[in-house]
C-alpha cells in the first residue's frame, strides 16, 4: 500500500476482461469500440468518493491467459486486493475462475478478492449467480453489466470496506 497526501492508495489487480476498468476511466460504455485484449498489463488510478473521504486504487489489469506467467506473477505481487472477471455468457471464462484465484493467491497470498460476472443483462447468459463454477465459499460475487453500468462500483466499494 502506498500513500498520497496521507491517504492510502491500494494496489488492485483485475484479472480477466478489462471493460470494468475502461467503464470507470471513460465514464461510459462504447458499444462500437473493438475489444483489444491487454497484451501484458496496464495501470491506471481510479478514485472513489466515500463517507470516509476519497479511496484511491492503483488498478493493474493483467492478461487472464497463460501466455506470460512470469510477468503476470511480477504484476500480481504486492497487490492489496483483486477482482476476478468472468463473462456469464461464456462458460469457458467462468470455468477459469478458480484457476485464476489460485494463481493470484499463489503470487500474492490470500488478499481480499471478489468475483464479477459481467454481461448480467445478456440474453445469451449461460452461467448463473448460484453456479458453483463462479461461487467460492466466503468470497463475494457480483453480477454486473459494464454496458448498462449495473453494479459497476459495488466490487470496488466492497473492497474498500
Amino acid at each position: 500500500m502506498n500513500y498520497m497526501k496521507g491517504r492510502p492508495i491500494y494496489k488492485l489487480v483485475i484479472v480477466g476482461d478489462s471493460s470494468l476498468m475502461k467503464r470507470h476511466l471513460a465514464g461510459c460504455f462504447n458499444e462500437n469500440s473493438h475489444y483489444w485484449p491487454t497484451l501484458l498489463q496496464t495501470e491506471q488510478e481510479i478514485v472513489f468518493q466515500t463517507k470516509r473521504g476519497p479511496i484511491r486504487f492503483n488498478v493493474c489489469h493483467t492478461t487472464g491467459g497463460h501466455k506470460h506467467p512470469v510477468l503476470r506473477r511480477m504484476y500480481h505481487r504486492s497487490s492489496d486486493c483483486a477482482i476476478i472477471m468472468c463473462d456469464v455468457s461464456s462458460e469457458t471464462t467462468c470455468d477459469n475462475v478458480f484457476l485464476r484465484i489460485t494463481q493470484l493467491w499463489d503470487h500474492c497470498g490470500r488478499i481480499p478478492t471478489v468475483i464479477c460476472g459481467n454481461k448480467a443483462d445478456s440474453r445469451n447468459r449461460t452461467v448463473f449467480k448460484l453456479n458453483p463454477t463462479v461461487r467460492k465459499p466466503n468470497m463475494q460475487y457480483f453480477d454486473i453489466s459494464v454496458k448498462n453500468n449495473y453494479c459497476c462500483s459495488e466490487p470496488f466499494l466492497h473492497l474498500c470496506y
